[in-house]
């Protein structure tokens, strides 16, 4: 989308991805969208609103757990954490946000730790039956 420095950039990102979302029309039962719970801005974390899964409405969300050393290693330069703990701490903010969601949502979430390709789509052949 669009740099998010601050929280209302992370807000209008929001508003104009949901706006995307629920303008396609899609030809099969079920979706995969990549996506987070939490956005980093210049003005600290922001977890992703209510109204944004509400409105989306997942069948599933599926949280990938990742090393903070790894997260670290992909990061930009320009990237506002730089450390191994405060990666940690962020990676606990948005799984308790999935789950949260979920919980929320009367859904399942799933925790995969950095599963391979063929590991992902094993585990989403398990819980999205064609309709």
């Amino acid at each position: 989308m669009f740099p998010v420095l601050t929280l209302a950039d992370g807000l209008f990102n929001q508003r104009r991805a949901l706006d995307v979302l629920q303008s396609v029309t899609f030809k099969q039962p079920h979706q995969l969208i990549d996506g987070h719970a939490l956005i980093e801005t210049g003005e600290g974390p922001f977890i992703v609103p209510d109204w944004f899964f509400d409105q989306l409405a997942p069948d599933l969300i599926i949280y990938v757990n990742a090393l903070p050393k790894d997260i670290l290693s992909r990061r930009l330069r320009t990237a506002t954490v730089h450390s191994e703990a405060e990666i940690a701490a962020l990676s606990l903010m948005e799984r308790s946000a999935c789950e949260r969601i979920a919980a929320r949502q009367g859904i399942h979430v799933i925790t995969l730790d950095e599963p391979s390709l063929d590991a992902f789509a094993g585990t989403l052949s398990c819980y999205i039956k064609d309709d």
